[in-house]
C-alpha cells in the first residue's frame, strides 16, 4: 500500500466513527488546553513577581530579629547559638560604623484596623522616617498630598491599594485631610487581671502614595517613626532595619561585616535572597501547573487506547481481508498509527488555541479580581513542546492496538464473527 492510500483509509475510518474519534479527540484537546493555559498563567504570576522584585532596591540589606533561640546545641563541642539580637539605638550606632554602610533606617511594623466615615479595613502600619521610604522604594511618587514631617504626630501616609481598595475609578477609601481613625489591640493589667483592649489613635492623611507594584506596601500605611513609637508602644524597640548599602562595597561585604558584630544571632536578608526564594516558589508553582495539564494529557491517551482498540476489534475481517490482499504488518500498524497522528494533530492543535484562550479568560475573569495587571505570558517554545507532547503521546497511544491489528493472521480474522 502506498503512504496516500493509507493516509486516505485511516481519515476514513475516523470519518466513519465521527461521535467516538471526536470525544477522544476532545480529550486530547484538553489536556492541551490546560498545559498551554496553565503554562501561560504560570508565566505571567512569574513576570508579576519579578516586576514587583524589580520594584525594591537592589541595595537595600533588611536587619531582623532572629529567631534563634539561646541554648545547648545538638553538638556538646559546638559552641551555643547566639542569642537573639535586640534591634535598638545601639544597634544603629553599631550597623552605621560598619564599612560600606551609607545610611539606616529603623522601622516599626503591626497589623492593625483602619476607619472612616464608616467604612473600615484591616492593614497593616508601618512607622518609618517618611523622606526616607525612597530609599526602601526609589520609584516612590505621590498621587496626592506628599511626605509628612518626621517630627508630625498626627500626619498618616496611605498605600495605593488602602486609599483605593477597588482600583482608581471605585470610590477611595479616603482622601487627603480626611480623618482616619487606626485601632490596635494593646494588653493592659486591669484590676490584677490582664485584658486585651482596643487603642484608638485619629489621623490626618496627608498623602496617597502611587501605586508600587509591591503588594505589602500598596496594603500599608505609614507614620513618622516618632509617631509610630508612642502609638504601637514599641519603646525604641524596631521591628526591621533597613541598610542601604554603597555599591562600590557591595551587599556582601556589609553582610559579612554584620556577622562578624553579631554572629547570627540577627536575621538579615538580601535582594539576592528574596529573588532566590521567591523563584524557587515560582518553579515548583510552574510544576504543579503543568503536573496538571500533563494528567490530562495521559488521560486523553488511555481515550487513544480505548477508541483505536475498540476500532481494531470492529474492523477485524476488514484488516483481515487487506492482509489477504497483500497488505503487510508494517501497512497495517501505518494504518492505525496514522489515525493516532490525526487525533493528536487535531487535538493538540486546537487544544492549543483553546488554552491561549482559556489563559487570558482567566486572567481578566478569573484572577483579575485579586491580580488587575496579571496577564498570561505564552513562549513559542513552551507552545511548541505542548504541541510535540500530545502529538507524540497520541502515537504511543496507538502503538498497542497498532501492533494487536498487525498481530492478527489472515485467516484467523476472516473466521471471526
Amino acid at each position: 500500500m502506498k503512504i496516500f492510500d493509507i493516509m486516505g483509509y485511516s481519515t476514513r475510518a475516523i470519518r466513519e466513527r465521527k461521535l467516538r474519534s471526536g470525544l477522544t479527540i476532545l480529550m486530547v484537546l484538553l489536556g492541551a488546553m490546560l498545559l498551554t493555559g496553565l503554562n501561560g498563567l504560570g508565566g505571567g504570576f512569574s513576570y508579576n513577581i519579578e516586576k514587583e522584585f524589580e520594584a525594591l532596591a537592589p541595595d537595600v540589606i533588611t536587619l531582623t530579629r532572629s529567631p534563634i533561640i539561646s541554648g545547648p546545641g545538638e553538638d556538646p563541642d559546638e559552641p551555643d547559638p547566639a542569642p537573639p539580637v535586640e534591634l535598638n539605638l545601639e544597634t544603629l550606632k553599631s550597623v552605621r560604623r560598619i564599612e560600606g554602610v551609607i545610611e539606616v533606617i529603623p522601622s516599626f511594623r503591626e497589623g492593625l484596623q483602619i476607619e472612616y466615615a464608616g467604612k473600615s479595613q484591616t492593614t497593616s502600619i508601618i512607622g518609618i522616617n517618611p523622606q526616607k521610604l525612597t530609599f526602601v522604594l526609589p520609584g516612590l511618587t505621590f498621587l496626592e498630598g506628599g511626605f509628612t514631617e518626621p517630627n508630625d504626630p498626627t500626619g498618616i501616609l496611605l498605600g495605593f491599594t488602602v486609599a483605593y481598595p477597588g482600583g482608581l475609578d471605585s470610590e477611595p477609601f479616603a482622601q487627603v485631610g480626611n480623618l482616619v481613625c487606626a485601632k490596635s489591640a494593646k494588653q493592659e493589667v486591669i484590676g490584677g487581671v490582664e485584658k486585651v483592649v482596643m487603642d484608638k489613635q485619629c489621623f490626618v492623611v496627608r498623602g496617597i502614595i502611587d501605586e508600587t507594584g509591591t503588594v505589602f506596601y500598596d496594603q500599608s500605611v505609614s507614620i513618622p517613626l516618632m509617631s509610630a513609637n508612642s502609638y504601637l508602644d514599641k519603646k525604641n524597640i524596631y521591628d526591621q532595619i533597613f541598610v542601604v548599602v554603597d555599591k562600590e562595597i557591595g551587599n556582601d561585604k556589609v553582610v559579612e561585616g554584620i556577622r562578624e558584630v553579631y554572629g547570627e544571632g540577627m536575621g538579615i536578608t538580601t535582594p539576592a535572597q528574596i529573588q532566590e526564594t521567591i523563584q524557587g516558589f515560582v518553579a515548583s508553582f510552574n510544576i504543579f501547573l503543568s503536573s496538571i495539564g500533563f494528567i490530562s494529557l495521559i488521560v486523553g491517551g488511555v481515550g487513544i487506547v480505548t477508541t483505536l482498540y475498540t476500532s481494531v476489534t470492529e474492523r477485524t475481517k476488514e484488516l483481515g481481508t487487506l492482509k489477504a490482499l497483500g497488505a503487510t504488518n508494517t501497512n497495517i500498524i501505518l494504518l492505525i498509527l496514522f489515525e493516532a497522528v490525526i487525533i493528536g494533530i487535531i487535538g493538540a492543535s486546537t487544544g492549543l488555541v483553546a488554552g491561549i484562550g482559556m489563559g487570558w479568560a482567566l486572567t481578566q475573569y478569573g484572577f483579575g479580581a485579586q491580580f488587575g495587571d496579571l496577564v498570561p505570558i505564552f513562549l513559542r517554545e513552551q507552545l511548541i513542546e505542548v504541541w510535540l507532547l500530545a502529538v507524540t503521546l497520541s502515537i504511543l497511544a496507538g502503538a498497542y492496538p497498532a501492533w494487536r491489528a498487525a498481530k492478527m493472521t489472515p485467516m484467523a480474522a476472516l473466521r471471526r464473527d
